[in-house]
This record gives structure tokens, C-alpha cells and sequence, in this order.
């Protein structure tokens, strides 16, 4: 019998798909040395059937008891969540269970027996762990799926800088999709102009009126690893918000401009942009548009090609590292 991972992760229109998103990359890395079962208060049912369609079972709870009494010193808990406190952790390691927290706050104590973040520029010294705890920290161990880490082997050259990919992730609660495509649409440049939405996106009715206003404008809806790796090599400019979209691009080899709209992205945006990978924003809400004109007035072939020389650069550690570690607190020598 293969060990089990339970991994307690939400998403909604609200909080977004990134949780469950990151969760299934995870999921992915480890599905063919672990049973993965997904625990969620809260999921979009396209999100709920292409988890099961990946071959992961999928629990929905009412409430948070359902998932600790699953627990037992048998299974590894994974936490991916902003309110997964102190107290909820003691629950967790009270029923002998190994406990792993995905985390990008570093806010809290943790009882975790792995901690994950794979934004740059963290340290262990940021977090206020346990002397047991081990650390998965920075872009080399990005939670990114299958198909993203072998497109990473491949190089890229940009030549033109006339297809823009625009993307705000599975749910775009605050319609960033449309302030951005306002902008673009004014620079005559861009042959094309490829909008990618998600499956929790609301906004449809918006979004087609611009669609109907500019004949450049191509929109895609929910799509899978490969289709979406297929627009961003058709794309020579991207812009995205610091999530795990923008880790997408950097395996592809896209020049990008991001910045962030929730807290929990503000320094991961500051430290990528500061080490070159991309432009940033900044706040997304605070003179975005400004700043988004500025970013494209600048944007040439040659810093095009210096942000993708740095985001090939980076060496993704992927399934082999992940396995490892999750062999290790579950007690296991590695093979």
C-alpha cells in the first residue's frame, strides 16, 4: 500500500485558485509514490473534475473536524491556507500525522515537519519553525506541473515583440483582466492580444464587449498545461500577477510585467523584479495603469531577451527532491 498525503486546500472566486493550483503540481510530483486525496470546504466543481480526472480523489467538508479525523500517524497533512494557525497544527500533529505547510506569509509559528515557499529571497531565519522542521525554500523548488518543468529544458529567443498574453488566474475577483486590456488595446504594436481566463472568472460580459471592439483580441477560457504552454511560446510579452502563473512563464522564457493585488504577493513581485526576471507594477491598484504605459513605452527586444536569459537561468529542482523529502518525514529511505 503507498502512504497516504491528505491536502486541506481551498479556492473560490473569492480567495482564487492558487492554493489548489500550487496544491496540484504538488499532487503531481508525488501521485506516483503516494495515495493524494484533496480536502476542500470550497472548490469550483471544473476545478473539482480535473483533479479527478488527474486521478486524485477529492473530498468536500462542512466542516474542519472532517479532515483532522482522517488524520493518523500513517498520513501526511498538507496545509495550504492563510488561517491554518498554531492551534489548527496542534490539532493536526495530535493524530501522529506528518505535517506539511505550504506558506508564502512566514506570519506565524509553525509545527510543521516541511515548510514550502518557493518565492525568492526567504530564508529559514524568516520563519519561526521547530528544530526538527525541514525547509523547501525558494524558486528552484517551485511547485509547477509536469508539463512546465520539461518546457524549463527547452531555450528561447524573442524576436518580435508583438503578441501580448494577458492572465489574472483562475478566478480575477477584481476584473484586472479588463483594466489591463484597456491599456494594451491603445498600443497599436500588438498584432494580437491572447486574454486567458479561468474557470471561476465572472466577468464574461465585459470581456466580450472588448473582444467585439478590437478584432486583436483572442480569448481562451480554463485551459491544461500544454494548451497554456502553447500560448505563452506563441507570446513574446506576458503580464500576470506575482502567483504561480508568473513561475510558468519563467520555465517558457517569457518577458513579463507583474505586480501584486493581495498581500501575500507584494514581496515575491519586489524581489523577482529587483533580480531582473521581470518588470514590476508594483500594487496593481495604486496607479496601475501609469505605470503599465510606462513598462510598455520601455519594452524592447534586448531587455526582452536579458529578463529570459535570467528566468532560463534558474535550475527547477522538481519531482526527484520533492519525493525525497516527503520520503523522509514519512520515515522512508528514499530509492
Amino acid at each position: 500500500m503507498k502512504p497516504e498525503i491528505l491536502i486541506r486546500a481551498d479556492g473560490n472566486p473569492l480567495i482564487g485558485l492558487g492554493h489548489l493550483v500550487r496544491c496540484s503540481a504538488l499532487a503531481h510530483m508525488l501521485k506516483d509514490d503516494f495515495n493524494i486525496t484533496f480536502i476542500c470546504k470550497n472548490i469550483p466543481d471544473p476545478m473539482l473534475a480535473k483533479l479527478n480526472n488527474n486521478g486524485f480523489n477529492c473530498c468536500k467538508i462542512e466542516i474542519e473536524n472532517e479532515f483532522i479525523s482522517r488524520l493518523n500517524d500513517n498520513t501526511i497533512a498538507v496545509l495550504d491556507g492563510y488561517h491554518f494557525d498554531i492551534g489548527y497544527q496542534k490539532q493536526v500533529k495530535a493524530t501522529g500525522s506528518k505535517l506539511v505547510c505550504i506558506d508564502d506569509l512566514h506570519d506565524k509559528e509553525f509545527l510543521a515537519d516541511l515548510i514550502i515557499n518557493h518565492a525568492p529571497g526567504i530564508t529559514i531565519q524568516d520563519y519561526k519553525a521547530q528544530p526538527y522542521t525541514q525547509f523547501a525554500l525558494g524558486l528552484d523548488f517551485a511547485l509547477l506541473r509536469p508539463a512546465f518543468l520539461k518546457q524549463a529544458k527547452k531555450e528561447r529567443k524573442i524576436d518580435k515583440i508583438e503578441t501580448v498574453l494577458i492572465c489574472f488566474g483562475g478566478s480575477d475577483y477584481y476584473n484586472l483582466t479588463d483594466s489591463t486590456l484597456r491599456v494594451i488595446m491603445g498600443f497599436g504594436q500588438f498584432r494580437k492580444i491572447i486574454v486567458v481566463t479561468g474557470s471561476a472568472y465572472k466577468h464574461v460580459d465585459s470581456l466580450n464587449a472588448m473582444i467585439k471592439a478590437d478584432h486583436r483580441i483572442v480569448c481562451h477560457h480554463d485551459l491544461d498545461s500544454k494548451q497554456m504552454i502553447s500560448l505563452m511560446v506563441e507570446s513574446s510579452l506576458a503580464i500576470v500577477p506575482c502567483s504561480s502563473i508568473l513561475l510558468e512563464l519563467f520555465t517558457v522564457g517569457v518577458p513579463t510585467i507583474t505586480g501584486f493585488y493581495v498581500d501575500n504577493q507584494r514581496e515575491a513581485s519586489k524581489t523577482i523584479c529587483e533580480i531582473g526576471l521581470a518588470l514590476n507594477c508594483e500594487n496593481m491598484f495604486l496607479n496601475y495603469n501609469e505605470k503599465l504605459n510606462s513598462h510598455l513605452d520601455t519594452i524592447s527586444c534586448l531587455n526582452g531577451n536579458q529578463m529570459v536569459q535570467k528566468q532560463k537561468a534558474i535550475i527547477w529542482k522538481g519531482s526527484k527532491v520533492y519525493l525525497k523529502l516527503f520520503k523522509s518525514i514519512y520515515n522512508e529511505v528514499f530509492k
